[in-house]
């Protein structure tokens, strides 16, 4: 499975959201500091909720994160899950990190990687 980073700082945090499924999610935005700064959307679900509980609006952050995508009634739908978020210490260089980080979910095995030989 292929993984991301992306560095920037967090311009809003929404509040969880909770489905009839019991599904939840929460979403953060980022902007990046590139020449041209992009607002970049990122969320949180499941038991990964918590990677959000130490961040705050203004920290810069270092997210890892994958992209999951889906199809619905015809519209595809691409959204980046985190999985990893380090936040920069306050009033300290960036080398000093506080790291928030859940490993990535593995693929869904196929039937051959259960296969003994």
């Amino acid at each position: 499975m292929n993984t991301y980073e992306m560095t920037g700082k967090v311009t809003k945090i929404l509040d969880v959201q909770t489905f009839s499924s019991g599904f939840s999610k929460r979403e953060f935005v980022i902007q990046t500091d590139d020449k041209y700064p992009q607002s970049i959307k990122i969320e949180c679900v499941k038991e990964r909720l918590s990677l959000l509980d130490k961040v705050r609006d203004g920290d810069t952050v270092n997210v890892q994160f994958r992209i999951r995508g889906s199809e619905y009634n015809g519209k595809f739908f691409v959204n980046l899950q985190a999985f990893g978020i380090s936040v920069a210490t306050p009033g300290a260089g960036a080398a000093d990190e506080e790291s928030n980080r859940i490993p990535p979910e593995p693929e869904a095995e196929s039937e051959s990687d259960n296969m003994p030989f």
